[in-house]
């Protein structure tokens, strides 16, 4: 998960740089960020998508829970789209600003995803290619202990 957020940050901090967006200029409170920011992509955004369909996963991996895989479900759908929905109120970004960092968010996931799922396959693999099959060994018949009455 960790992996998964440090690439979407920083896919997004480098295409900040490629395109160089320039913020609306409808920002509500212009103190709160340092001006000359680029706008797009939303980093905000695509760390919160990726952090909260990390965990979704990862809770829906651990557990057969419905409760639990509902509620990560809804925080997976619901928190990336409160924080897209407040950079655009607040006026930090453009709407295309904050559905690419979603797009971004998403990506992430699925390669951290399908990144966990060939490393595991490869583990299983491995530990297979070192196991060795050996035959069960042969029943002992009991013996009767001496002293013993029957």
């Amino acid at each position: 998960m960790t992996e998964a957020v440090v690439l979407a940050s920083g896919s997004a901090f480098a295409m900040k740089h490629v395109f160089a967006r320039e913020r609306p200029d409808a920002t509500m409170d212009k103190s709160s960020w340092r001006s000359g920011g680029d706008s797009f992509p939303s980093g905000h955004t695509a760390a919160a998508m990726t952090l909260y369909g990390s965990l979704c996963i990862i809770v829906w991996s651990l557990t057969r829970s419905r409760v639990w895989r509902a509620l990560f479900l809804a925080l997976a759908v619901v928190g990336p789209l409160i924080v897209a929905t407040s950079r655009v109120y607040r006026g930090m970004h453009n709407a295309t600003d904050v559905i690419s960092g979603l797009l971004i968010g998403a990506g992430c996931i699925t390669v951290g995803y399908v990144a966990v799922r060939a490393g595991l396959a490869a583990a299983h693999e491995d530990r297979e290619d070192r196991e060795v099959e050996e035959p069960p060994a042969e029943p002992q018949p009991l013996r009767a202990v001496q002293g013993v009455a029957r």
